[in-house]
């Protein structure tokens, strides 16, 4: 059984990892690169076949011969593509980011799509480490339940306990990655592991450990995780709930608590805004905010949480507004996924019930309809 499931985890991260080359954005910058393949297992006079993307499909040409396991060539690529390797009669097929300079890559067997590329770009090393640390995983668990076999403990095992280990494992790596694609797709695997693969048996710390990954994710990225956000302890905020308070901090650094401006006999309107996003920015009401707040400011405060990165709110890199704008350091990710995926404004009642929500497009017409004094 653990074989079988090992085999399924390997090929659910080996699709995630392939997934972030297929959205790889285009570059315009060229350059040559040397690859060097040093592979083990395939035959000398091995084809070695470079496919280059073209007008929607590959096209490949014969670029190496694979002698000693050793091979050489050069070719001139752009950055942030796709580029296939194959051999002329082997199986698979190696994806391959690439940036000028020097590309090494290195096997043991005769399946390219096994083989480990290692350069430059940030995404290849930041899929290695991720690659590494799996293979240390594996390692672990295996020794770990070797030592439960020595000690005739394995009898009754759990046929989710790899899985758990794996998920466990993986969280507390992830903890000191910073976002990437990567990232983001290891994400998207630990999800489908927990809500497919372990189903219930999946104890709350394990998804309590999966749900504080979601802190790194950046807010206009965090729609397309809600449906399995909500399938986790906590839930996305209704009409008529109490707020939830959170600690945030303003420009200065002051700390704050979200429901601070409770009780004092005004409104309250929540924005989420990340400035980094010029989308958002656009679409941003920002005129009818201030003229809402020019009139009727006696009557309610606004708090903007801001969802920029640390670095860009405590840089000084962002405008600010003149009412409330906290962050909590980490994107408040938290926040939103508390309050919502779906909406960027939330109207709270002066008894700090929550009144509605709103978006750019609907936010006038919601500010009358939740705000009695607005005309």
């Amino acid at each position: 059984m653990r074989k079988v499931v090992f085999s399924i985890l390997l090929m659910i991260c080996a699709m995630s990892c392939k997934a972030q080359y297929i959205d790889a954005p285009s570059s315009e910058k060229t350059g040559v690169t040397v690859f060097k393949g040093n592979v083990k297992g395939v035959p000398d006079g091995t084809v070695v076949n470079f496919w280059m993307p073209e007008n929607g499909d590959y096209i490949g040409e014969s670029v190496a011969k694979i002698v000693k396991g050793k091979f050489s060539f050069k070719k001139k690529v752009s950055d942030n593509i796709k580029y296939l390797i194959t051999l002329g009669d082997g199986k698979g097929e190696l994806v391959i980011r690439t940036v000028p300079g020097t590309t090494t890559i290195t096997g043991n067997d005769s399946d390219c799509s096994h083989w480990r590329v290692e350069n430059d770009d940030p995404v290849v090393i930041e899929e290695n480490a991720y690659s590494d640390r799996r293979k240390l995983i594996w390692a672990e668990f295996e020794k770990e339940q070797k030592l439960k076999d020595k000690k005739k403990q394995s009898a009754t095992r759990d046929i989710f306990e790899e899985e758990h280990f794996y998920i466990n494992s993986m969280c507390e790596f992830m903890k000191k990655r910073p976002c990437s694609r990567v990232y983001m797709d290891e994400l998207r695997t630990l999800m489908k592991m927990s809500t497919s693969q372990c189903g219930d048996p999946l104890g709350s710390a394990y998804k309590m450990k999966i749900r504080e990954l979601f802190d790194k994710v950046p807010y206009n990225q965090l729609g397309e995780f809600q449906s399995y956000y909500l399938l986790y302890p906590k839930k996305v905020l209704n009409v008529g709930d109490d707020m939830v308070d959170f600690t945030l901090y303003d420009h200065k650094g002051n700390k704050h608590q979200l429901t601070e401006l409770n009780g004092n006999g005004k409104y309250l309107l929540l924005e989420f805004c990340r400035k980094e996003d010029k989308d958002m920015m656009k679409s941003r009401p920002e005129s009818y905010l201030n003229e809402l707040y020019d009139k009727y400011s006696e009557y309610f405060d606004i708090v903007t949480v801001n969802c920029d990165s640390k670095d860009a709110w405590v840089g000084g890199k962002l405008p600010c507004d003149r009412w409330n704008e906290w962050n909590d350091y980490k994107s408040s990710v938290a926040v939103v996924m508390e309050y919502s995926t779906l909406f960027r404004y939330v109207f709270v009642s002066t008894k700090g019930k929550i009144m509605g929500f709103g978006n750019p497009d609907d936010f006038m017409d919601k500010a009358k309809k939740h705000f009695a004094f607005v005309q």
